[in-house]
């Protein structure tokens, strides 16, 4: 069975966070698409920040839409990798080894602050979106991607993913089901910090037999992190139905 390892870029390693980022590609291109680009409060380029992304393509998929882009994320490892990824494509993205309780930048710094996988794998959300908040400037938006608990996603994080041999790419007890955070959970936690969530985006793959074929595929080493967007093929749900699973909830100011 191949290594699992977190923030590791070995391709023949199976790093669960970066194949979940990678495979969530369409969709946050499909929410970037729904975002106005915002006229910064200092009529300079608007400033963007990601937070959990790893070596994910998603800040460089920021900066394209227009944004001047800070990374930060605990890993040292996966904030190497992504910094040597971006000499590669040319794109000025600021990236820090940095906690997402104690954010390395000043208060109210950025027009969008986008969160990924750190919701649904902290013990302290409430600590993390005040943090979130502390950064983001009073008109910005805050994307917040994680995932739900139902029946579904229980079965697909803390079965397939983290227990059954044949699918699984994540260590043990990176998920749990108390961290597991409903749009119920969402909407109550960002009231105390003065926000309201403004908009529900469930995302979801093509269909359950393309995602778990991408992700055998992976596992038997032929698919590429890189090819793994377009195999999964994960879009913005059809509003107006609870997430089944993944979802990105925005909140902005009350």
């Amino acid at each position: 069975m191949s290594q699992i390892a977190l923030n590791n870029p070995d391709p023949d390693v199976l790093d669960g966070r970066h194949i979940r980022a990678a495979a969530f590609e369409g969709a946050q291109r499909e929410l970037l698409d729904l975002l106005p680009l915002p006229a910064s409060a200092t009529d300079a380029t608007p400033r963007a920040l990601t937070v959990g992304a790893g070596y994910s393509w998603l800040p460089h998929l920021i900066a394209s839409a227009g944004y001047q882009v800070s990374a930060i994320d605990s890993s040292a490892e996966a904030t190497a990798v992504a910094s040597s990824n971006t000499a590669e494509v040319a794109a000025d993205i600021d990236f820090r080894v940095g906690e997402v309780t104690s954010l390395p930048a000043p208060d109210a710094s950025f027009d969008l602050v986008w969160c990924i996988d750190t919701l649904e794998t902290t013990d302290d959300p409430h600590g993390v979106l005040a943090e979130l908040a502390r950064v983001r400037r009073p008109s910005g938006a805050l994307v917040l991607d994680t995932v739900s608990d139902t029946w579904l996603s229980r079965l697909i994080y803390l079965r397939l993913f983290q227990q059954v041999p044949g699918t699984r790419i994540m260590p043990p007890g990176r998920y749990t089901t108390d961290r597991l955070r409903t749009p119920a959970f969402l909407a109550e936690a960002v009231g105390r910090i003065n926000l309201e969530i403004a908009e529900i985006h469930g995302y979801e793959p093509a269909s359950p037999q393309t995602l778990l074929s991408a992700l055998l595929r992976r596992r038997r080493g032929k698919l590429t992190d890189a090819e793994l967007a377009e195999a999964a093929g994960f879009t913005l749900s059809e509003p107006g139905h609870e997430p089944p699973v993944t979802y990105f909830a925005i909140a902005r100011p009350a």
